[in-house]
């Protein structure tokens, strides 16, 4: 968008310009505090497969996952799409970039002989809320699924972890914490 709007001799293009550049800034990961620990959080997790709490404790990342700070950072950046969705619809020129094609459906035949359905697939920005929603579930799946991994006896994940029966220490563990979380939030 910041690249059409630079090229665009169109006088409307620089308040456009203007507020595509606040977009920019106000999701920079280097200087938005939620967005830099979201990534912080990834890198930790996604570096160090082991789950070595005590490596790193930039902003008690080796004690916690703050709850809070994730939802304020996807807030932000759902928010920000929006706005970004809107820019999009009302700019005459910006619009023609996101205006979403019909489907298109190829049949290729392939070296095999056989045939393929082929689609396009495009994401409509003004449906980026239901987008984040949909996002938002999954990663409460996958913080479940976190969860179950740091809480599961040693062997877990491997070919012989079958252990996932009622009384098993791995469902009595997941059971407690379950039960611990819902007298914090008030029984719900």
């Amino acid at each position: 968008m910041r690249q059409v709007l630079e090229s665009s001799s169109e006088p409307d293009a620089v308040p456009e310009l203007d507020h595509v550049r606040a977009l920019l800034h106000a999701t920079n990961v280097d200087l938005v505090t939620p967005l830099r620990y979201i990534r912080h959080v990834r890198n930790k997790w996604a570096g160090h497969p082991s789950m070595d709490r005590d490596f790193d404790s930039w902003a008690d990342a080796d004690k916690y996952l703050n709850i809070p700070l994730v939802e304020e950072a996807l807030a932000l950046l759902v928010r920000s799409h929006h706005e970004a969705a809107e820019l999009a619809q009302e700019s005459p020129i910006l619009s023609p970039l996101f205006t979403v094609p019909r489907p298109e459906e190829q049949i290729v035949t392939a070296d095999d002989g056989s045939t393929i359905r082929k689609g396009t697939m495009t994401v409509a920005w003004e449906n980026v809320t239901v987008l984040a929603e949909t996002l938002r579930y999954t990663a409460e799946r996958e913080a479940s699924a976190l969860l179950d991994q740091m809480v599961s006896p040693p062997g877990y994940g491997s070919p012989s972890d079958t252990d996932w029966r009622i009384g098993s220490d791995h469902a009595d563990a997941r059971e407690a914490i379950d039960a611990k979380l819902s007298e914090l939030s008030g029984g719900n």
